[in-house]
Order: structure tokens, then C-alpha cells, then sequence
């Protein structure tokens, strides 16, 4: 294996594709050279502002380029699944923006298509990759709160532009595949396992798009989850891991530094008088981690790594796609008791050309 820089192309060029950019500027590791976007003057801007060699008239010649070994898919949540597995059949390896899917039906058949052309697929939760979430699943595995019995998670914020993306049914917007998703996640990634039912309550717009869900996910072992995400709150960020011996309470941040710590707080012990104690890391911006990460596991041919994260996202599009039919049917809903398990044969979407 060789130690150049992996070669990504961007697809988009919202706000979330310019902040990547701009973080990973000075990574040895990867190097974006090449941008896409509907419009070509936007994307000639783009590039001009990031020094970026190469731009693309659309999505279809950047995914066929030989010039990019990688994509980064930063593009509405409708897009994704289209785009990523176009990006595999292409035999690029694709770093995908959260959620990877709007539904488990789409995040299968990208893994079926990652799986198939044996590339990394890796879902884009800059969290995941911060040395305080690392170093946080590492004392959970040692067991320092024990067996973990409840998690409570949320992330929140306002979003005053009703013409933000977010507010859009057809490109996949809402509440719960936004802020939710990480929520979802970092519940997931505590407790190491898939629920089996949820129950769920949204406040729905006019357009049909959730602006807050809270669930309650019912896993076996007695085990329970509490999700709470929103579009109209004060920002909020926070997870509180509670185990049979002791307590975790943490931000799980995407980016973290001097003003913002990088650090979680631990509290071993069931009684009353344990007090908590701040265990630090290294602070550093997620976006920078997660494209390390991803051209680690490219470079090092780490596949059998990168299944697990598929792994992951499948079982997130599962709690995710009940928490929906929940909210809306207004009754618990069970989640897909094999959600990793699907045909051999699934196809991409009817969109794609490949």
C-alpha cells in the first residue's frame, strides 16, 4: 500500500461540503481535485476559493473520472443512496454525508453495491472519529460503568429558512434524519446493538416534515433508549450513558478545541457520593478525523473494518425507518429483526444509469 494522499471529489457545494473542504486543507493523508455541482459557474467559484485543480460540469464526469479515486457525497438527503452507489459501480470509494439513506431500503442496496465492488463505503458522522468518542467507547468496552442500561440522547437546533433543505420532503429533510440521526447513533454505538421496538411521537409542518421527534427504543436485556431531536430549539447536543456501575455524560461533539473541550465526564460507582471526573482527549475538527479515517481504511485495504460501519448504518436506517412508521402510525413499531440481512441481488435505484 502507498502512503500518497487519497484523490476526492466533492459532489455539492452547500455549506457542509465548504466547511469538509476547508478542515482537511492541510491533511497529508487526503487531497480534494475535483468539485461538482448542478450549476458549473457555482462549482468554478467553489474551487477557485479553495484552490481546488478540477471542476466537473456534473456529478456523472466526476463519479467516471479516472482523477478521483474517492467521492464525498455532499448533496441532499434524497441524492445520497443515488450518488454512492454510482460512485461504487464506479469503483470509487465514497464517504457519504449522514444519513447514508432516507431509508433502510436505500442504505441496503448502497452496501449491496459497496459490498459488490469492494470499495469503502463510510457513513459521514465526524463525531465518530473524535478522540473523545474513541477513548469514550474504549472505557464503556473496559466496562468502567458496567453493563449499559439507558442512554439518553438528543441534538437540536433552529433553522428560522423555511427554504433550508431541512424543510423539504422530497429531498429527505426533518427533524429525525438531521439531528436525529446522530442521536440514533451515538445510542447505537454505546450500547452496541439494534433495538428491537420503538415507540414515537412527532410534531409534523404543514409539508408533512417532522420539526421534533422523541422516541423510546426498547432493545433486549431490558435495555431502553430515549431520543429527543428538534428544528426548532435551543441548540443541544448531549448524550448521558448510564450503566450497572456508573455513569457517562458527554456533548459527543463534531469538532472540538479550546473554547469547545474535548473531553467527557465519568462517574464510576453506583452510590451517591461518586463524583463525576472530566476525562480529556485530543481536541481537534471532526471533519479532519473522519477523512483520515476514511483514507486509513482505504489505504490499509481495510474492508473488513469498513463492513462493520456498514454494518452500523444498516442497523441505524432500521431504528430510524421505525421510529417514522412509529411517529406516524401512532403505535410501537418493531424494528427489521435482520435489518444486515438482504437479497444477494438488490439492485441500485431506477434513477441510477449504471
Amino acid at each position: 500500500m502507498h502512503d500518497d494522499p487519497v484523490r476526492i471529489g466533492i459532489l455539492g457545494t452547500g455549506h457542509v461540503a465548504r466547511e469538509f473542504l476547508a478542515a482537511i486543507q492541510q491533511s497529508a493523508r487526503v487531497r480534494v481535485v475535483a468539485i461538482a455541482s448542478r450549476h458549473y459557474p457555482t462549482a468554478e467559484a467553489f474551487a477557485r476559493t479553495f484552490g481546488v485543480d478540477r471542476v466537473y460540469p456534473n456529478y456523472e464526469a466526476l463519479v467516471l473520472s479516472q482523477e478521483v479515486e474517492a467521492v464525498y457525497v455532499a448533496l441532499p438527503n434524497s441524492l445520497h443512496a443515488e450518488w454512492a452507489i454510482n460512485a461504487a459501480t464506479s469503483s470509487k470509494h465514497v464517504l457519504c454525508e449522514k444519513p447514508l439513506g432516507t431509508s433502510l431500503a436505500e442504505v441496503r442496496c448502497m452496501a449491496n453495491a459497496a459490498r459488490r465492488n469492494r470499495i469503502v463505503l463510510l457513513e459521514a458522522f465526524p463525531y465518530y472519529f473524535q478522540p473523545q468518542m474513541l477513548e469514550l467507547l474504549r472505557r464503556i468496552k473496559l466496562g468502567e460503568i458496567g453493563m449499559v442500561h439507558i442512554v439518553q440522547a438528543s441534538m437540536g437546533f433552529t433553522v428560522d429558512d423555511r427554504c433550508n433543505i431541512r424543510f423539504s420532503s422530497a429531498l429527505g429533510g426533518g427533524a429525525l434524519l438531521d439531528a436525529g440521526s446522530y442521536a440514533v447513533s451515538i445510542a447505537r454505538r454505546a450500547i452496541g446493538r439494534c433495538p428491537i421496538s420503538v415507540d414515537a411521537v412527532s410534531i409534523w409542518n404543514e409539508s408533512g416534515i417532522d420539526l421534533a421527534t422523541t422516541a423510546t427504543l426498547h432493545y433486549s436485556l431490558g435495555t431502553t433508549a430515549q431520543i429527543v431531536c428538534g428544528l426548532a430549539m435551543g441548540a443541544s447536543r448531549r448524550a448521558i450513558i448510564i450503566g450497572s456501575d456508573g455513569v457517562i455524560d458527554t456533548e459527543y461533539s463534531n469538532h472540538t478545541s479550546s473554547s469547545q473541550p474535548a473531553c467527557f465526564r465519568l462517574k464510576r460507582g453506583r452510590s451517591w457520593e461518586a463524583e463525576f471526573e472530566d476525562i480529556a482527549a485530543l481536541p481537534g475538527n471532526g471533519f479532519l478525523f473522519e477523512a483520515e479515517a476514511f483514507a486509513a481504511l482505504i489505504r490499509t485495504g481495510g474492508l473488513a473494518e469498513a463492513d462493520r460501519f456498514i454494518d452500523i448504518s444498516i442497523e441505524n436506517a432500521a431504528t430510524l425507518d421505525a421510529i417514522k412508521e412509529s411517529a406516524l402510525m401512532r403505535r410501537q413499531s418493531n424494528v427489521a429483526s435482520s435489518p444486515n440481512e438482504s437479497p444477494k441481488d438488490a439492485v441500485p435505484l431506477s434513477q441510477s444509469p449504471w
